[in-house]
């Protein structure tokens, strides 16, 4: 579901080694509409998520896949 967030709609863009956080806090702080309206557009990204029909079954589905690897790599070895 990542892949359908998009920047400047769903999250702001930090670089990962925070090289640009000056400036999208800056940006944050000119354009305080705009960043109430990214706040809004990801927490409803989000409760549609959580209050999908379909969310307790895809729970269920990446809670299997868990265990699925954790039996693969790890159960059979010693710790």
């Amino acid at each position: 579901m990542e892949t359908k967030l998009q920047p400047f709609v769903h999250y702001l863009p930090i670089n990962n080694d925070l090289s640009n956080v000056k400036e999208i806090v800056e940006w944050a702080e000119e354009n305080l509409d705009q960043t109430l309206l990214v706040s809004k557009r990801s927490t409803q990204y989000v409760n549609d998520l959580l209050y999908h029909p379909d969310a307790i079954q895809d729970e269920r589905l990446v809670m299997e896949r868990i265990m699925d690897l954790y039996r693969s790599t790890i159960i059979g070895k010693e710790l």
